[in-house]
């Protein structure tokens, strides 16, 4: 299965330390990375393209963005505020910018870290409250330092998906 990694905000071209550890726990896991002053939206639009992930994996103000595909996603303390969005990017307008809805997802996956302190988890929490799984981790900021619950979230989303038979019911 292949998975698209997506960063937050960001001012460098590093990569997120959590796209490396989650490379290095074996996963088969690609960067699409972007910075400020970058079309986000279109970074993504050619990483899909090129990658065709079949599970995205979306840090932060990314979080926001990933919402606009048709692909299961699983987001880490994701901007769901208009607000919020704004305070990161003052220059841009975010006022006809479309926030959906939880139930146009196949599969949302959350990871909320409940000291997050640039972020409020609870309008996340709200915003996507029909999410597939959710995990709370009462312990986290913004950027995880234990990144286990989501090294698990994604095995077990993999090994669902793989193991998923559909039975067409058409023929009865």
């Amino acid at each position: 299965m292949k998975l698209l990694y997506v960063n937050g905000f960001r001012e460098d071209d590093k990569l997120s330390s959590t796209y490396l550890r989650l490379k290095e726990a074996g996963f088969d896991i690609k960067p699409c990375q972007w910075k400020y002053g970058d079309d986000v939206r279109k970074k993504i639009d050619e990483c899909i393209k090129k990658i065709k992930p079949d599970l995205i994996v979306a840090s932060s103000t990314a979080g926001l963005f990933v919402t606009d595909y048709d692909i299961p996603v699983i987001l880490i303390n994701p901007v769901v505020d208009r607000k919020d969005l704004e305070k990161l990017f003052p220059d841009k307008d975010f006022i006809n910018y479309p926030l959906k809805a939880s139930k146009k997802f196949p599969y949302i996956g959350l990871i909320l870290g409940e000291k997050d302190e640039i972020l409020d988890y609870k309008k996340a929490l709200e915003f996507f409250k029909d999410a597939d799984d959710v995990i709370i981790l009462k312990n986290e900021g913004h950027r995880l330092k234990n990144i286990e619950p989501l090294v698990k979230q994604i095995a077990d989303y993999i090994a669902f998906e793989e193991n998923m038979v559909w039975i067409d019911r058409s023929e009865f």
